[in-house]
């Protein structure tokens, strides 16, 4: 089977939760870890998953979630208290807030890495344990090492621009637009080398993911998100500058660029706030609006890359217009019930997301789960502490 293919029996995911019952255990779990100082929050994140988990369902079968709070309860502490020591360690000494800061630094790729493996092994679909072969090496290479050193040639630069004669001075300043140019370029490039890791160390028993996530797709994702971007701050100075005009705020002569608008004396305080909160709504709908498309077309290319032992493929129908409007809908709905909307928007993404995606089986997937079941002898519960930090590379 080639990535990509559709091939056999289309098997689609859904969602079964609803807001009202999610709200519950949302509402319990924020009062617990306030009354609990934080301590309650590993139980929180496992009930949440284990809702969101059981109610994703393909085939008639829900996927589980085996973590136990205590396995999670010790990494939070441990990062609670080195954030605790990067933010308020330099009012006791700066020594410690260093430290602190450079420890965090080095421990995040560590930490992800443990979090995607105890994740991964804490998650099963038929009694099928699914896993995570990946090495540490390539989350230093690809989120400290790539990403770092270009801002470490910027910070040298700049460094140099101070230190620099007058004659030099211009030169660094090359140097560090140049530096900055590359940290931009090499944004895809890592992105697709960490998308592609991820893909291809996954497992379902002991069978593999795989598929080749394209280069070229990843930069021109970006460049027509870029694109979108500019469009988007084009036509909001358009849309802002025609309100302006329109309200009387600005005074634009038949000969005068916006660039060149005069002001009128006086100006409302009613009128500059209607402005301001116009163009304020369509910087959001539009910054949705380039986020929707970032998504969409990343998470199609993924599914369509990815392939399962080279029997099962995947599908994402979701589109741009459709994921904008739930990211706008959930932000209004969160926004105007102060936040107590939350997990109503939350069960509306998942049971969107779930609505869009599919896997296509060559053969029954009753015979293949059936192959993994045999194929996996019996787990074990325990994996160790886990960092609990969630990885997202735009799926």
């Amino acid at each position: 089977m080639q990535a990509g293919s559709k091939v056999g029996k289309r098997y689609p995911f859904s969602f079964t939760g609803s807001g009202q019952e999610y709200f519950r255990i949302w509402i319990v779990n924020i009062f617990l870890t306030i009354v609990t100082l934080y301590i309650y929050s590993a139980w929180a994140k496992v009930r949440t998953k284990r809702y969101f988990y059981g109610n994703t369902v393909l085939d008639g079968t829900s996927l589980e979630y085996h973590a136990k709070p205590k396995q999670i309860l010790l990494s939070r502490l441990v990062a609670l208290v080195l954030l605790v020591a990067v933010t308020i360690g330099s009012t006791v000494n700066p020594a410690i807030s260093v430290v602190a800061t450079v420890l965090l630094f080095l421990v995040v790729p560590w930490a992800i890495w443990r979090s995607v493996k105890f994740n991964a092994r804490m998650t099963s679909y038929r009694n099928v344990r699914f896993g995570f072969d990946g090495g540490l090496r390539p989350i230093l290479l690809y989120q400290l090492i790539l990403p770092v050193m270009p801002l470490i040639v910027v910070v040298g630069a700049a460094v140099l621009v101070e230190t620099m004669d007058d004659g030099l001075t211009n030169v660094a300043a090359l140097f560090t637009s140049l530096a900055v140019a590359i940290t931009i370029l090499i944004i895809p490039l890592v992105h697709k080398l960490l998308a592609n890791y991820y893909l291809r160390n996954y497992r379902y028993g002991k069978s593999s993911f795989s598929g080749d996530l394209s280069l070229w797709r990843f930069y021109a994702i970006y460049i027509q998100a870029l694109l979108l971007s500019l469009l988007s701050i084009l036509l909001f100075s358009i849309v802002a500058g025609g309100i302006a005009w329109a309200m009387g705020l600005i005074n634009v002569g038949s000969l005068k660029s916006l660039a060149f608008a005069e002001f009128e004396e006086g100006p409302s305080e009613t009128v500059i706030l209607s402005v301001g909160f116009a163009v304020y709504i369509f910087f959001i709908v539009a910054s949705l609006f380039v986020a929707a498309f970032f998504r969409a077309r990343m998470r199609t290319h993924w599914f369509q890359s990815a392939l399962l032992d080279q029997r099962v493929s995947f599908e994402s129908t979701a589109t741009t217009g459709s994921l904008w409007w739930i990211l706008f809908t959930n932000l209004l709905i969160t926004t105007f019930t102060m936040g107590f909307g939350k997990p109503f928007a939350k069960v509306r993404m998942a049971r969107y997301l779930a609505d869009n995606t599919a896997v296509y089986s060559k053969e029954e997937l009753n015979n293949f789960i059936s192959d993994k079941q045999e194929d996996v002898s019996a787990f074990g519960d325990e994996l160790g502490d886990a960092f609990d930090m969630d990885m997202d590379v735009g799926f």
